[in-house]
């Protein structure tokens, strides 16, 4: 068989599962301790329809990579998966759950769901792939021919021959439940970036104030200096009896005290009008 990739065989937990990466196919095969199994095949058209319920859509080859490296817990993998029954997948959902864990699963459930959840960036997602059993079987041996050869002979989306047995009503609340939990983790994910990118003109924001004030300062200790030495020099000349009009002189320094203190107060008016603006317009967060 022509494969995309290496096939791949994997522990989780009391699980042994085998993947086989075909041209066109992706099979999944899952046995206990208990030597209960589980299998199914995933083509082209179901990786499509899977990827873009979750919102987040793959091609063919990138899922079969996604699948490749949790099974390898490849150190700079994107993807991590688990296995769990249809009460504990239940279960995940209702609590919101958006990250793998690993823990025990209950062996008395008909059925398997395989569980990939790949994040990268603000982007995360959560696939679930449904195994319906597929009866006894030997164990799996690194002998004999690894998975490509299991259950060939079905084309539809997800199945097997043991597929017959689950509802089609269970497997669209299946779907239902998918769709709500993706779209519950996009609305999140772009929640956290619209606070990030307040958070960041926030901080641009307190940057630019930072640089007003200290402007304000250094104009601020120049005039003080400015008017210390006119009354330096006012006084000076009063000691050494220069002519002119004292009277005359010290209101025309009062007036320019007063006139540098009207424009001291402007200047921070309109530093403070700005401010309040700016952060009107954009509506920032509490807290921020």
């Amino acid at each position: 068989m022509n494969n995309i990739l290496p096939s791949v065989e994997a522990v989780w937990n009391k699980y042994r599962v085998a993947l086989d990466f075909a041209k066109t196919q992706i099979s999944v095969l899952v046995e206990s301790e208990e030597g209960n199994s589980w299998q199914a095949e995933f083509t082209e058209a179901d990786v499509a329809e899977l990827t873009a319920q979750a919102q987040l859509p793959q091609t063919f080859p990138a899922f079969a990579e996604l699948l490749r490296q949790a099974a390898e817990q490849s150190p700079h993998s994107t993807s991590q998966w688990e296995l769990c029954t249809y009460s504990e997948l239940l279960d995940k959902l209702a609590r919101g759950e958006d990250e793998a864990q690993s823990g025990s699963s209950a062996l008395n459930s008909d059925k398997r769901f395989l569980l990939l959840y790949t994040s990268k960036e603000f982007d995360r997602a959560l696939y679930i792939l449904p195994l319906p059993p597929a009866g006894p079987s030997a164990a799996l041996s690194a002998a004999s021919p690894v998975v490509g050869d299991v259950a060939t002979s079905s084309s539809m989306p997800y199945t097997t021959n043991a597929l017959d047995d689950t509802p089609t009503a269970a497997l669209e609340s299946e779907l239902t439940m998918l769709r709500a939990e993706n779209h519950r983790l996009r609305a999140a994910a772009a929640e956290l970036e619209v606070v990030r990118q307040q958070h960041s003109q926030s901080l641009r924001d307190l940057q630019e104030l930072r640089v007003k004030y200290s402007e304000l300062d250094r104009l601020s200790k120049l005039q003080i200096q400015a008017m210390k030495k006119d009354c330096e020099e006012l006084i000076s000349g009063l000691k050494r009896g220069v002519v002119g009009d004292p009277i005359a002189q010290i209101r025309a320094l009062k007036d320019k005290l007063r006139a540098e203190r009207e424009y001291n107060a402007e200047l921070r008016s309109r530093s403070r009008s700005r401010s309040a603006h700016s952060t009107t317009c954009r509506g920032r967060p509490e807290g921020y």
